[in-house]
Parts: C-alpha cells; structure tokens; sequence
C-alpha cells in the first residue's frame, strides 16, 4: 500500500499539529484507512466511508429538494 503520506515517522511528525488543532487534515483513499494510516491519527479522526447509490435514490433526493 502507498500513500501520499506514506510512512509512520511522517504521519507522526502531522500528528502535534492536528491535536493542537493547527491543521486539519482531509483526506481520501481507495485504501482502508485502518490498514494504511497510523493508529495515533486515526483515534483522532472521524472516518466517512461513501457507499454507492442508485440511481432510484439519487431520484428520491432530488425529489425531496425539489419539494422543499
């Protein structure tokens, strides 16, 4: 697995500036983030994880919008 942060020593070196709050950090990957990002980082993170919609609920929601 690669990752633009790729390495525990430089996941470690963010780690003082997202607890103190001087950065936050966005990220997306195609890996699983509990395999690929250091543990430290991840008790201090809230993970999404986007499933797939169809194309009947993507319908619904727009409906919904359109209503309001």
């Amino acid at each position: 697995m690669r990752s633009s942060i790729s390495t525990k020593k430089q996941q470690q070196s963010l780690l003082e500036f997202i607890e103190d709050g001087r950065i936050t950090l966005i990220a997306s990957t195609t890996e699983n983030p509990y395999f690929c990002v250091f543990n430290a980082i991840l008790s201090r993170s809230t993970v999404f994880e986007f499933k797939p919609v169809n194309a009947r609920d993507v319908e619904g929601a727009v409906l919904r919008a359109v209503d309001i």
